[in-house]
């Protein structure tokens, strides 16, 4: 149990350390990180001054046209096994089991 417990300890160390490592990385970089995203945004604000677009007037909407007609249902097969007639209403055909057929139908 003592050796688990040294193990969990030391990575605890060690993570810690790896922290302090990337903190102290972070604040002596952090000067040229401000520059440097300072200088990214200046140059992004002036491309984005100089290439204005000529503002056009808004374009003149058109009414929507209506959606498409669905022709009614005429009746047939839908995605299951079932006749459906026209006024909607299934029609269940008699399942016919493979096994129960054969093609000499006599009896032993």
């Amino acid at each position: 149990m003592q050796i688990l417990i040294a193990f969990v300890v030391m990575g605890l160390i060690g993570v810690a350390a790896v922290v302090v490592v990337a903190a102290a990385a972070l604040i002596r970089f952090l000067p040229l990180l401000i520059v440097v995203l300072v200088v990214v945004g200046v140059v992004r604000w002036w491309e984005r001054r100089s290439h204005r677009r000529p503002v056009r007037p808004p374009a003149s909407r058109r009414p929507a046209l209506p959606p498409p007609s669905i022709p009614p249902h005429l009746g047939g097969w839908v995605m299951v096994p079932v006749w459906v007639d026209p006024g909607g209403r299934a029609h269940c055909r008699p399942v016919i089991d493979a096994d129960l057929i054969s093609v000499e139908d006599h009896d032993g």
